[in-house]
């Protein structure tokens, strides 16, 4: 039984920087951006993961990983603890990084007969800002946990994912795993050493998502804004409780249902400005916004740290009118030209969704795999993995080692 899940993205709407320092940010999954994981059991007690996007796989035998669970054997529950475990260390210690945490996941969630993981974007860009690795640690566990109970509990597949997480990243939030798990959105804020997150019933927006593709660390924008807070509490704590105030007004009016969109249009624009004067823009993201405005879509706010990355653009005019198609496509005409990455998405939107070859119901239009599968059916077989080239390249430099030898001999001959 072939398993396909599907676990959306995620963007920080609103209170980037200030949540750090105790202010209420907003954020939502991306419904439109998601990853996919196909999970196909196997028999020969090896466990395979494939990376399609990047091009990167990895194949062991499932003793090798510690893998005793019998086929219909129901897996241990998920690690209460946020450290990980010797066998996680150990994965992290033997595989390339973007291996580790669906290494993991197999190892927690296969059984010993094996299966194949495979892993491939949907339409989410990978090392944007957007919530990538914990939509794939989200689609993964949601496949593994159906493969191994046959049912999809969202709650055991999110604490799956967030223990993936750890394994990536250390010490991660736990916000993006919880969008991508669940969808919607939410409001956060920091409490001692963790997040406080409330869910929050986001209307559908249609978002323009631009990734500038000018490379940011976060850790050093995080670290600018906190330096002019020291230097300068007062001002900044200013702008720091605005951003607080735009968080909690968007969240009080989609609790009330009462969200019009040129309101959420001003709210974006408010506080894009109150991170520009924090320093967390750039030129890129500059360029973006006048390019919108000129387009029609006034609204437009960097996401995330800043510095370069993405920005949002909202797609409605001033007066909440959304913008014509073609409008947009000369948008994004123009903003690919500058060398930037477009994506259109809904913002909020459902959350992981899992099917498999059993259901009745067809999933939701075609998978990433589906491209895949029709390569394969056109050119008759797989396109070769690494292992095949190895032998394909090893076979040939032998073949040209032999010739030369034989030429060489002949010559010494003559």
């Amino acid at each position: 039984m072939t398993i396909i899940a599907s676990a959306p993205g995620k963007v920080i709407l609103f209170g980037e920087h200030a949540v750090v320092h105790g202010s209420h940010a907003v954020a939502a999954a991306l419904s439109s951006l998601r990853v996919f994981a196909r999970l196909e059991p196997r028999s020969d007690n090896r466990v395979r993961i494939e990376l399609l996007d990047l091009g990167v796989w990895w194949e062991d035998e499932t003793s090798a990983l510690g893998i005793t669970r019998a086929r219909g054997e129901a897996p241990e529950p998920p690690p209460s603890s946020k450290k990980p475990n010797g066998r996680a260390l150990e994965l992290a210690r033997r595989l390339e990084a973007p291996l580790v945490a669906v290494a993991y996941l197999c190892a927690e969630l296969c059984d010993a007969e094996g299966a194949t993981l495979a892993v491939k974007s949907g339409g989410l860009p990978a090392g944007a800002g957007l919530g990538s690795s914990a939509a794939v640690a989200v689609a993964c566990a949601a496949a593994l946990c159906v493969g191994a109970t046959g049912a999809l509990r969202k709650d055991v597949a999110n604490a799956w994912a967030f223990a993936a997480e750890v394994v990536q990243h250390g010490r991660p939030s736990g916000l993006d795993n919880a969008l991508s798990c669940y969808g919607g959105g939410v409001v956060a804020v920091r409490r001692g050493a963790g997040l406080e997150r409330n869910t929050l019933e986001i209307p559908p927006l249609k978002l323009l998502i631009t990734n500038t593709r000018v490379a940011r660390s976060t850790k050093e924008l995080v670290a600018k804004v906190a330096a002019e807070f020291e230097a300068a509490p007062g001002p900044v704590r200013r702008l720091f409780d605005a951003i607080d105030t735009i968080a909690l007004d968007f969240a009080s009016a989609c609790r009330e249902n009462r969200v019009a969109t040129p309101f959420v249009a001003r709210l974006v624009r408010l506080n894009h400005a109150l991170l520009r004067a924090l320093g967390a823009s750039h030129p890129a993201l500059e360029a973006v916004a006048d390019m919108a405005t000129e387009a029609g879509a006034p609204a437009t706010k960097l996401t995330g740290a800043g510095g370069g990355g993405c920005a949002i653009t909202l797609l409605h005019d001033a007066e909440g009118i959304e913008i014509a198609d073609d409008k947009v496509r000369r948008l994004v005409q123009k903003l690919r030209r500058r060398g930037f990455d477009c994506y259109q998405t809904d913002l909020g939107g459902p959350g992981v969704r899992c099917y498999d070859d059993d259901d009745d119901d067809e999933p939701p239009g075609a998978t990433p795999f589906d491209d895949d599968d029709d390569d394969k059916k056109k050119n008759g077989s797989s396109r070769p993995h690494s292992s095949s080239l190895a032998v394909m390249v090893a076979a040939v430099v032998l073949l040209l080692s032999f010739a030369l030898l034989k030429n060489r001999a002949g010559s010494a001959a003559r």
